[in-house]
């Protein structure tokens, strides 16, 4: 019996984006070695991820709550007592004062600012993972799409400003506000949805089922 493989990047989203258990990958593995369509899979993957997220929250709210709390905490301890402290240190490194806002991206302490708010979002990401394995990906997402509705209205009040009101001098902030919440999204994912220890080692691959 020739065994067909599913699409590789599918299942490898299936698995590090998901809470999904070893049943729902074998069936979906096996399904697909009678259906052998990879939109099929990619679809049954999408669905997957969609409905296990909105079931994990919804039956797990208290523990998102937590999540939620403690991504928050992390972020702002991180930028207030190791954020801001690094960047008084550059800048005695470099002999020269922070400047004021909006910082440029060709600016010394932009990138600087942007590097350590990176590693903390790792770091918060990997707090999420630790505390949570068992619903880790559901956990991730709960905190990403509060930090998004969290920053939205900002965003939002930026780009009035910067277009609609036709004030340019908007647009540096707005590109930061997007900068930032793109740095936090990216680092949250690398330490939670990418933390090796929180997959069980039987979901990291796909293992045909023996025969």
């Amino acid at each position: 019996m020739t065994v067909k493989r599913p699409p590789v990047t599918a299942s490898w989203i299936l698995v590090h984006f998901s809470d999904s258990d070893e049943g729902l990958i074998g069936d979906l593995f096996e399904e697909y070695q009678r259906r052998g369509s990879a939109f099929w899979y990619w679809r049954q993957v999408a669905i997957a991820i969609g409905v296990g997220f909105v079931r994990g929250v919804l039956n797990h709210k208290l523990e998102t709550i937590q999540a939620v709390f403690t991504a928050f905490a992390a972020l702002v301890v991180g930028g207030q007592f190791v954020s801001g402290p690094l960047l008084r240190l550059l800048s005695r490194l470099v002999g020269s004062s922070l400047p004021l806002p909006p910082w440029a991206w060709n600016n010394i302490f932009m990138w600087g600012s942007a590097i350590v708010w990176f590693a903390i979002a790792i770091t918060a990401g990997v707090l999420i993972a630790r505390l949570h394995p068992s619903r880790r990906a559901t956990m991730t997402f709960a905190v990403l799409c509060f930090l998004a509705a969290l920053n939205m209205p900002e965003c939002y009040r930026l780009a009035k400003n910067a277009f609609a009101a036709g004030s340019p001098r908007f647009v540096p902030y707005l590109a930061n506000n997007v900068a930032y919440f793109l740095i936090t999204t990216i680092g949250l994912s690398l330490g939670s949805l990418w933390n090796k220890a929180a997959v069980p080692a039987a979901r990291t691959r796909h293992t045909p089922p023996t025969i």
